[in-house]
């Protein structure tokens, strides 16, 4: 992740995701109105979405497949 705040789909696997909200909103996009109202909460609310931007940086470690490649080698060599 590049640092942004996610703009996800409303979806069961994103709201899996530990806390989704602290990196990102749910959308339904196939409504041009709530991307357009979740567009405006991230405009509307700067220092939410600096936090949103600074978490998804941090969860880099935890959900990139750079990340989870390693651990998975790492798991297959143990066994």
């Amino acid at each position: 992740n590049a640092g942004l705040a996610c703009a996800l789909s409303d979806t069961a696997a994103h709201r899996s995701f530990p806390d989704y909200e602290s990196f990102g909103i749910l959308l339904n996009l196939e409504s041009p109105e709530t991307i357009a109202d979740g567009i405006k909460i991230l405009i509307n609310n700067p220092q939410k979405t600096f936090e949103m931007k600074r978490s998804a940086k941090d969860s880099y470690f935890d959900f990139s497949w750079e990340i989870q490649e390693k651990k998975l080698r790492n798991l297959y060599f143990k066994i």
